[in-house]
């Protein structure tokens, strides 16, 4: 009796979630659809298993063969940095390449194409499901500005234009990132379809603000291939593969740092 109670209670735990399991995306704007999806929450891995993962694969065996046979980089001397800036005192370029040398070992250029990862070895050895998941990742917005924020303590301040404070409210309250939208796609193939990604901007009051949009880039629009596989249509991966906040693999963020002025000591008259 004990054993009979317990299956119908794992068979009334199965059945409602076998009522709404989603069926797996059949169509190549399905497809695109539940990429994006993923992108926006996240989920690489899922994403990654809509790719392509035998037109990756080669990919990173490129990335892997590359990084594993590129010569290292000397060091910067100062006469080198003054070639490029003649009036350059020599005091000025012994220190600027200084700081340069001793961070020329922070800075991973591997990690601006797949997150996370912190060798080539450790690339090679990634399944390529999961290699894919980092290489997508390391497209996203999330894992660039995150490498900016590392590296902005070593950049050198630099005068910024000036924003309106009301500009700058804005941007910091109101700012959604863009959304890719499905503008259209290819007639019927049996084998290769073209989905058409554009670029949209969420509805805020911060997109129709005059003195904010202009700070928003445009962009036009892209591309996406997809191909029939035995498992379905699946997207090909290539280096201009819009995210799903509309932009492209080949798209970079950074951060800078901007010049400000010392706070004024008590007794301190400002000019």
């Amino acid at each position: 009796m004990k054993v009979l109670w317990s299956l119908l209670a794992t068979t009334a735990l199965v059945r409602p979630f076998a009522l709404v399991a989603q069926a797996s995306p059949s169509t190549p704007e399905q497809v695109v659809r539940e990429f994006f999806r993923a992108e926006e929450y996240g989920r690489w891995l899922d994403a990654a298993h809509l790719l392509d993962l035998s037109r990756f694969e080669p990919i990173r065996h490129s990335t892997v063969r590359f990084w594993r046979t590129a010569p290292v980089m000397p060091l910067i001397t100062p006469q080198e940095l003054m070639k490029w800036d003649p009036d350059m005192p020599l005091a000025v370029a012994e220190y600027q390449v200084k700081k340069m040398n001793e961070h020329r070992g922070d800075f991973s250029f591997l990690s601006r194409e797949y997150a996370r990862v912190p060798s080539v070895d450790s690339l090679a050895a990634l399944p390529v499901d999961e290699a894919a998941a980092r290489w997508l990742e390391a497209k996203g917005r999330k894992w660039q500005m995150e490498l900016s924020r590392r590296e902005q303590p070593r950049r050198t301040p630099v005068e910024c234009p000036s924003v309106p404070d009301s500009a700058k409210a804005a941007l910091m309250s109101e700012w959604k990132p863009p959304i890719a939208t499905i503008l259209g796609a290819t007639e019927r193939s049996d084998s290769v379809r073209y989905v058409v990604v554009g670029r949209s901007s969420r509805p805020t009051r911060l997109a129709r603000s005059p003195e904010v949009s202009e700070l928003l880039p445009e962009m036009s629009a892209n591309v996406v291939t997809l191909r029939k596989a035995k498992e379905g249509w699946r997207i090909v991966p290539t280096f201009d593969l819009p995210t799903s906040e509309g932009f492209t693999g080949s798209d970079t963020f950074f951060a800078i740092t901007c010049k400000t002025e010392p706070p004024l000591k008590p007794g301190d008259n400002k000019r």
